[in-house]
C-alpha cells in the first residue's frame, strides 16, 4: 500500500467550529470514548473516560449536549453524531517530538450554546446534520491530524 506524504498541518490554538462525525470506544490503556470532530478538512478526537456520572467528563459532555444524566438512566454517546459543535484547540509537544493539536475535552459543546451567568443552564441553537451531510463530510475529510510539526 502506498501512502502519500503530506505537509504538516498547522492548527491555530483557539476556538473552532465543526461537526461530530463518529463516536468510538477503546479499552487501551483504559476504557475511553473518543469523539471524532471534523473541521476545516481536519479530524481530531478528544477522549473521555467511559464512565458516566453527573460529574464525570463524559457525563458533563452529554449534559452539555442536552442529554439527561442522572443515576439509573442510560445515555448513548453515539447520539452525538451529526451535532454541530464548537471547541478550543491547544498545541502540545509530543513526548517523542513533534507538536500535536488537541481539543480541550471540557471545551467541546454544541454550537451556539451559552451558559447562564448564575448557573449551568444552557440554550442550544445548533442543529444536527443529516446522514447525507455527514456522508459528504466524511468523504471530503481525508486528512487525519496526528503529528503537527509546523512552527507554532
Amino acid at each position: 500500500m502506498n501512502i502519500p506524504v503530506d505537509k504538516p498541518v498547522n492548527i491555530e490554538d483557539g476556538r473552532h467550529e465543526g461537526v461530530i462525525l463518529a463516536v468510538s470506544y477503546r479499552d487501551t490503556p483504559f476504557p475511553y470514548t473518543d469523539v471524532e470532530v471534523a473541521f476545516e478538512g481536519i479530524t481530531l478526537k478528544p477522549g473521555y473516560p467511559t464512565k458516566v456520572m453527573e460529574c464525570s467528563k463524559l457525563g458533563m459532555l452529554m449534559k452539555r449536549f442536552g442529554f439527561m444524566v442522572s443515576e439509573g438512566l442510560m445515555v448513548d454517546p453515539d447520539k452525538l453524531v451529526g451535532k454541530n459543535c464548537e471547541f478550543i484547540t491547544m498545541k502540545k509537544d509530543g513526548k517523542k517530538g513533534g507538536v500535536f493539536a488537541n481539543i480541550i475535552p471540557d471545551s467541546l459543546k454544541p454550537l451556539g450554546v451559552r451558559e447562564e451567568p448564575a448557573g449551568t443552564k444552557q440554550v442550544a441553537t445548533g442543529q444536527a446534520l443529516s446522514q447525507e451531510e455527514l456522508r459528504i463530510i466524511r468523504k471530503q475529510d481525508t486528512r487525519k491530524v496526528g503529528v503537527n510539526t509546523a512552527q507554532r
